[in-house]
């Protein structure tokens, strides 16, 4: 497909998340403009206020349930590329399906009101998850390089066996791999029909900066919330994960996100996103060297620890970069503008 460029108009769905608003903002930095859809017009309001300097170039509309068949219809008319970002955590999950219904059905289902009612649309971005790709993560495991044709396989197998003796982390990376799955799938079988490819990005944890709604740590999203917990509220005894994860700042999540429509190479591809790995410990000696101190009395942890955990696996974004040109903000500079956002919000002092 042609590369789309600004001034086109670009659906975000999901806008007022934690990378949405970031996606909305980077967009529109660049002069695009965008169509965002919230679940109520309250959960606009502060969307709007934040962008009001952009007038028309924003506009926002409800989509009350994504799993509702035709629930972006009409959100969809008129535009040349979709973003679709939303996909809830869901903290009061009981069984599989409170996050594999959700994902599935907003994933096929956006894509299905684009064919019946889009045929302006030339390209979706999907925002999938590095739970579509790992499988591993503990500190004997083998050393492991994941790139774009790695699937996390093993936890449909487990879901399969045993879906209730999984911890609701498992169901979520369940819905998330099953979902992007069914949207390679549903452009395959539709692809006749369709007049859009698809690029779908695999983040893994996402820091950084707030700009969507949030009123105290209690209301971060998953991912900031724990590391709010470890770097904040936790003490010199808890014990950390003995697991490495990816990361990736919200910044450089959302250019990607916008590369990904403006670069006609992208169409087609599935990227994995990432800075690089980390073991929560990393993090804390990274946030305990930056002088001076941004925030007082910082978890300390074990200094030191913690890299034979992430120096177990890889992730190989040489794809994306050569693709998108894109480069990664160093863990430093993430950690610092994160601290400094919640002092900022009287989150830490």
């Amino acid at each position: 497909m042609p590369a789309v460029s600004a001034p086109a108009k670009v659906l975000v769905t999901g806008a007022n998340g934690f990378l949405a608003v970031w996606v909305v903002r980077t967009l529109l930095e660049q002069g695009y403009s965008v169509r965002g859809t919230v679940r109520s017009a309250k959960k606009g309001e502060h969307v709007r206020a934040l962008f009001g300097s952009y007038g028309n170039k924003l506009e926002l509309v409800v989509v009350e349930d994504i799993t509702k068949a035709g629930a972006f219809d009409e959100a969809v008319k008129g535009v040349d590329v979709v973003e679709h970002t939303a996909s809830p955590w869901r903290y009061s999950a009981s069984e599989p399906n409170d996050f594999i219904i959700p994902a599935v059905k907003g994933t096929v289902g956006v894509l299905e009101s684009i064919r019946k009612h889009a045929p302006s649309v030339k390209r979706v971005i999907i925002t999938a998850s590095m739970a579509s790709v790992l499988e591993s993560f503990g500190k004997n495991d083998p050393v492991i390089r994941y790139d774009e044709t790695s699937w996390n396989n093993s936890v449909l197998v487990e879901l399969e066996k045993n879906p209730l003796k999984l911890l609701p982390v498992q169901w979520y990376c369940a819905s998330k791999m099953l979902a992007e799955k069914a949207a390679w799938d549903f452009v395959e079988e539709h692809k006749s029909e369709i007049n859009f490819d698809l690029t779908v990005l695999n983040p893994p944890y996402i820091y950084g900066p707030v700009l969507d709604e949030v009123p105290s740590p209690e209301k971060l999203n998953q991912s900031l919330s724990e590391l709010y917990n470890i770097m904040i509220q936790s003490d010199a005894t808890t014990p950390y994960p003995e697991y490495a994860n990816g990361w990736i700042d919200v910044r450089d999540a959302a250019l990607a996100h916008v590369l990904a429509a403006s670069t006609p190479a992208a169409g087609g591809n599935r990227f994995i996103i990432a800075a690089g790995t980390y073991h929560f410990q990393e993090i804390l000696d990274t946030a305990n060297a930056i002088n001076p101190p941004i925030v007082r009395n910082l978890v300390k942890g074990t200094p030191g620890t913690g890299r034979e955990v992430s120096a177990n696996w890889t992730l190989d974004t040489s794809k994306v970069e050569r693709v998108l040109g894109i480069k990664w903000r160093p863990l430093q500079e993430t950690i610092a503008d994160t601290l400094a956002d919640w002092k900022q919000k009287g989150f830490a002092a």
